[in-house]
């Protein structure tokens, strides 16, 4: 009787989410945290309200218990569960940039899920909005559903509430929160149905339950019917596309459902149907219209460092007018052969096909460079030579088998020192969610037909003029001072006191575990590529924050997309300041400095140093932004 007391008081405090069966099992030990932090402050026109940072004062706090239970361990012929671990942990991450405090679970024990439940329970106040979200096995008997912690042991019957958790009872204890949102993705078989159990007892999935008042309360898949695991993905159908859509302003709950229904359906193609029953009165938005979703910013140190690469250029002798050099890398360009001899690869132009081009009135085919910083002379001939300006000898480059050329680190040279004052850095990216409240109809495309276009994902395909427009759209709503960083702190940044090529050290091997590169999953998917010999996960652009961060706890400050800086393009940093601050020489309308490589891009541009140009729009450039003091 004590116990199923403990269960009552336990189970009616929460706002039940109940996130499906996933299947990563990684650890059995029970992992709390208590995070009160908010790790992205809302803001929109109307004042506080909802946990959201606002003008006019009225707040409500917005709490949420997350669970995460992959091992399970005390029943023979249990399967473990690979999703679970990574939907409470993208969940949380979720709930707390909505501004939830949140409580996190992973492999919980019947005590630890007791606990935590009457604790959170306990805490709710009446005009709160809670939250519980549950990942891991859930069945029903007689009608009741019940949810299992890792340790759930019984043969019979009679044991079952004494062993699980009873969603019933989590109900009936919300009842004093304002509202109360419950979402169940639970695996929903009978894990004991050949346990001598006997039959009728048991049925498929979890019972239809009637929604108490303020309640709203969500299936993975309709009652009685069993929800889908995940096949090779990090999350469960159902939890993925609410990961996809929870984040997105101004999209009411039973809209934002409505979408990750057809999302789940066309994912397990039609077996798994989601479900919902809804007692709330008018609509709730997880982020409301108008709200701007501010960047959490990480303070980066003053202090110096060395800019560029070590200034190590190869000498051709007397061989420089008389041999044809092609640089080796994913672009196409026109280079200048100064009068010096040395090879000094600045690029002038880009053409990212294998179109022919005109040259001095005849064509010239132009493919695409191989690029990996040694020069091979014996097997290249002078094509033709043209002079743009005074004292400037232009060379047009065309293939011959088995050459390779330059080094693109002639446009990261001389390395200099440069001086940095304090400022913040967005940690991640910024977002197509953060990015669609300043453009809602805003478009990222799709990869060859991967799409660039999730919440979560960085926004691409903007100009550099579009990036700079956001920061400063963002400054007026927030009334603090955005930008974009300039090409010096972005290096600085990303380096983070490291001196080797990359912050991870020099191995570009070893780049899956810190960003999103050209990797065996690229080479799979589009049957090219594979420049680093690992798999991220992705072979386009991946949700932000997946990768582990550099020293400073910046992410993917290398790979997923190239980012835009303040800077105009320089052939290289001859003249470049010293201070820190914008190299701005043209006019805007001139190509701007890329940084940090993308999703598609080989280990030469995977570095702290590696520069790039561009002018256009792509779907690989994206952008982060800096706060001035």
């Amino acid at each position: 009787m004590k116990v199923l007391k403990y269960f009552v008081i336990i189970l009616t405090m929460v706002s039940v989410l109940l996130i499906g069966c996933n299947n990563n099992p990684q650890q059995t030990s029970v992992i709390i945290r208590d995070d009160s932090n908010q790790t992205t402050k809302l803001y929109d026109d109307r004042g506080p309200e909802d946990g959201l940072k606002i003008r006019t004062g009225i707040k409500r706090r917005r709490r949420a218990l997350v669970i995460g239970n992959s091992t399970y361990n005390k029943m023979p012929n249990w399967r473990p569960l690979v999703n679970p671990k990574h939907d409470a942990e993208d969940m949380t991450k979720a709930l707390q940039q909505l501004g939830f405090q949140v409580t996190t679970l992973q492999d919980a024990t019947l005590k630890m899920m007791d606990y935590e439940i009457l604790k959170f329970g306990r805490n709710t106040e009446d005009n709160d909005i809670v939250l519980f979200f549950f990942a891991g096995h859930g069945m029903q008997v007689k009608g009741e559903n019940f949810l299992l912690p890792v340790d759930a042991e019984f043969k019979e019957e009679h044991e079952i509430e004494r062993v699980t958790i009873k969603t019933s009872l989590i109900l009936n204890k919300l009842q004093r929160a304002a509202t109360k949102l419950i979402f169940l993705d639970a695996c929903r078989f009978n894990p004991f149905a050949d346990k001598g159990i006997r039959a009728g007892t048991f049925r498929g999935g979890l019972a239809r339950m009637n929604a108490p008042s303020g309640t709203l309360l969500v299936y993975s898949t309709d009652p009685d019917r069993f929800a889908a695991d995940s096949v090779g993905g990090r999350n469960s159908p159902f939890t993925h596309s609410l990961l996809k859509y929870i984040r997105t302003p101004g999209v009411d709950a039973q809209i934002m459902l409505r979408k990750v229904r057809g999302d789940v359906k066309r994912a397990t193609k039609n077996t798994q149907t989601p479900w919902d029953a809804s007692s709330l009165e008018g609509s709730f938005y997880f982020v409301p219209p108008n709200t701007v979703l501010e960047p959490e910013m990480v303070s980066i140190p003053a202090g110096s460092f060395m800019m560029g690469s070590p200034n190590n250029k190869k000498r051709l002798g007397n061989q420089g007018l008389n041999r044809r050099f092609l640089a080796k890398g994913s672009r196409i360009g026109v280079y200048r052969l100064v009068k010096t001899q040395y090879l000094d690869l600045q690029p002038r132009y880009s053409f990212n096909s294998y179109d022919d081009y005109s040259f001095n009135g005849y064509q010239q085919p132009l493919v695409k460079a191989i690029w990996n910083g040694t020069v091979d002379y014996s097997k290249w001939s002078l094509q033709g030579i043209r002079k743009d300006y005074p004292g400037d000898t232009r060379l047009q480059y065309a293939a011959s088998p088995g050459g390779v050329r330059a080094n693109p680190k002639i446009w990261e040279r001389p390395q200099h020192k440069v001086q940095i004052k304090a400022f913040k850095m967005s940690k991640y990216e910024i977002t197509n969610a953060q990015y669609r409240v300043f453009r809602p109809n805003h478009d990222s495309g799709n990869y060859e037909n991967q799409s660039l276009n999730e919440e979560q994902q960085p926004v691409v395909n903007i100009m550099w003029h579009d990036a700079n427009a956001y920061t400063k759209w963002l400054s007026k709503k927030t009334g603090k001072k955005y930008r974009l960083p300039t090409e010096a702190e972005w290096e600085y940044a990303a380096r983070a006191g490291t001196n080797t090529s990359r912050y991870w050290g020099d191995d570009p091997n070893q780049a899956c575990k810190y960003a999103n590169v050209n990797d065996q999953k690229f080479k799979n998917k589009f049957s090219r590529g594979g420049n680093h010999g690992c798999d991220d996960g992705y072979a386009v652009a991946a949700p932000v924050g997946r990768y582990l961060a550099n020293p400073f706890g910046l992410h993917d400050m290398l790979g997923n997309v190239q980012e835009w800086t303040l800077d105009n393009w320089h052939d290289n940093y001859d003249g470049a300041p010293t201070d820190g601050s914008a190299w701005i020489s043209y006019s805007d309308f001139d190509s701007h400095v890329t940084r940090g490589g993308s999703w598609r891009d080989s280990p030469i541009y995977i570095r702290s140093a590696a520069r790039q140009k561009y002018r256009h729009q792509d779907e690989e450039v994206g952008f982060r932004v800096v706060l001035e003091p």
